[in-house]
């Protein structure tokens, strides 16, 4: 296959991200439940890190119907995604919240302090 029939080739069959993975992660799990709703969750987790609404939108109905699955599911599984991925973001906020206030915090070294104290009492302000 030469170099222009190779791109000839490509541009012919090419197809987005979302697309491929579906399709390829499709063929074998006609027939088992357990691995259709393992690619339908990774597809969906793919799909929820689309940060355009439409564009994903626009994935959700292609994955709807490649997948023979409602709309509404696929928008539920998101909303779950998307809900945890916020609650292990504020578990990880807590942590280094935490973390922070049981580390010691730095002081300047006393010897400024006195310095500047015993240089007060000396000039008669005290």
């Amino acid at each position: 296959m030469g170099a222009s029939q190779l791109a000839a080739y490509i541009s012919q069959n090419e197809t987005d991200f979302i697309k491929f993975k579906t399709q390829l992660l499709l063929s074998g799990t006609e027939n088992d439940p357990l691995s259709r709703a393992s690619l339908i969750t990774d597809i969906v987790g793919s799909i929820s890190k689309v940060s355009n609404d439409i564009l994903r939108t626009e994935y959700l109905k292609e994955c709807s119907k490649l997948l023979d699955v409602k709309e509404e599911v696929l928008y539920y599984e998101i909303r779950k995604l998307k809900i945890k991925t916020g609650n292990d973001l504020l578990r990880v906020q807590e942590r280094e919240l935490a973390k922070e206030a049981t580390e010691p915090k730095e002081v300047p070294p006393p010897s400024i302090a006195v310095s500047n104290l015993c240089e007060t009492t000396k000039k008669g302000k005290y």
